[in-house]
C-alpha cells in the first residue's frame, strides 16, 4: 500500500516563479507548489536546519524582487520570512494538467498538540488540588 502523505517543502504558487500557461489549472493561484519531497532516510540522517537555511538562501538569492500576487496581499512578507520554508506533512495531488500541488496537513498536529497541552495542564491543576490538606480531610470524612 502506498502512503498518501509525504514530507516536503512547499510554497505558494506564483506566475513569475513557477510559470503559467494556457494549459495550466485555472485556479492554481491559491495552492501550494512542491519545492522538494524529503524521503525518510534524508529526514533522519540530514540536519533539517541546514537544509531549511540552504533553501531560504537559495530562494532569496533567486527571488529578491518585489512580487505581486493576485490573491495574497502580503505575499512579499510571507516569502521573505525565514519560517515560510519548512518541512511539512503534505498530501500530493496530481491535477489533470500534470501539475502537482500540495495540501499541508501539519497544522492538524499542531491542533492536537494544543489540545494535549491544555489537557495536561488541567490534570496538573487537578492533581495539585488533590494534594491540598483541606481536600484530603474532606475526602477522608466524606469519601469520594
Amino acid at each position: 500500500m502506498r502512503n498518501k502523505y509525504k514530507l516536503g517543502v512547499c510554497e505558494f504558487f506564483h506566475n513569475n516563479i513557477h510559470g503559467f500557461t494556457n494549459n495550466s489549472y485555472k485556479y492554481i493561484h491559491g495552492h501550494y507548489m512542491i519545492l522538494s519531497i524529503i524521503h525518510k532516510y534524508d529526514f533522519y540522517n540530514l540536519c533539517m536546519d541546514n537544509y531549511q537555511n540552504h533553501m531560504y538562501n537559495y530562494y532569496n538569492y533567486n527571488n529578491n524582487k518585489l512580487l505581486y500576487h493576485p490573491i495574497i496581499r502580503n505575499y512579499n512578507n510571507i516569502i521573505s520570512n525565514k519560517n515560510n520554508i519548512k518541512v511539512n506533512i503534505i498530501q500530493i495531488i496530481n491535477l489533470s494538467t500534470n501539475e502537482n500541488i500540495a495540501i499541508i496537513k501539519t497544522f492538524w498536529l499542531k491542533i492536537l498538540q494544543r489540545k494535549f497541552k491544555k489537557n495536561y495542564k488541567n490534570r496538573l491543576i487537578k492533581l495539585e488540588k488533590m494534594k491540598n490538606i483541606r481536600y484530603l480531610m474532606q475526602r477522608e470524612i466524606l469519601g469520594k
